[in-house]
């Protein structure tokens, strides 16, 4: 693993390489447009990733937590200078939110929530205690789901129009509403159909309870 990576970033470099009298100083502000626009919002997943794990075995995730915000505030100060037309102004920090984003929604997230569960049922079966465990599993499979439902309700419209989030944000809070107005009549007619079985006739005096 370590000779492809090394491969790799040897790669990686020669790319960056202009073959100019400024190779060198090309080279390295490449490497750090790379690493504050991807690397860091990658790492910074992988934090936040590390410290549910750690809430969920009883760890400490404080630590976590604070580097993955550290990184993040490395990316959006290098985003800030490079809006301005300062150094950095070709990175591709969207880029690394947006790849970040699909690769945490649609596979980490749900095969740590399967990792989760089968870690619950194992300390379930040994009597242990599972409820963390479940907790987490829980939650890998809510943020999934509410990131591919802001996929598909963001898809809706052009990527550059300005009402892209609102139109999103709609949607999110319409299908909670009907998915709150379905519960609430599932048991409204649950209750009534038992109140209807309820209803029955007393053979000793002819009427109805």
């Amino acid at each position: 693993m370590f000779l492809l990576g090394t491969q790799a970033t040897y790669s990686l470099i020669q790319s960056f390489n202009s073959g100019t009298q400024f190779a060198t100083v090309d080279v390295l502000d490449s490497l750090w447009t790379y690493i504050a626009g991807t690397i860091m919002p990658i790492a910074a997943g992988l934090a936040i990733v590390g410290s549910v794990i750690n809430f969920a075995t009883h760890r400490p995730a404080m630590r976590l937590v604070a580097v993955a915000l550290a990184m993040l505030c490395v990316s959006g100060i290098w985003k800030i200078g490079s809006l301005h037309g300062g150094v950095g102004a070709s990175m591709s920090f969207t880029n690394g939110i947006l790849n970040l984003t699909n690769w945490t929604g649609n596979v980490i997230l749900p095969t740590l929530a399967g990792l989760f569960f089968a870690i619950a049922i194992l300390r379930f079966s040994r009597g242990e205690s599972s409820t963390h465990a479940m907790y987490g599993g829980f939650l890998f499979l809510m943020v999934s789901g509410l990131l591919r439902a802001m996929e598909t309700f963001a898809s809706q419209r052009a990527w550059s129009d300005p009402d892209v989030y609102f139109i999103s944000l709609l949607s999110l809070v319409k299908l909670d509403l009907q998915c709150a107005d379905a519960g609430v009549c599932g048991h409204s007619g649950g209750g009534g159909r038992h109140a209807h079985g309820n209803r029955r006739q007393n053979p000793s005096n002819g009427r109805i309870h």
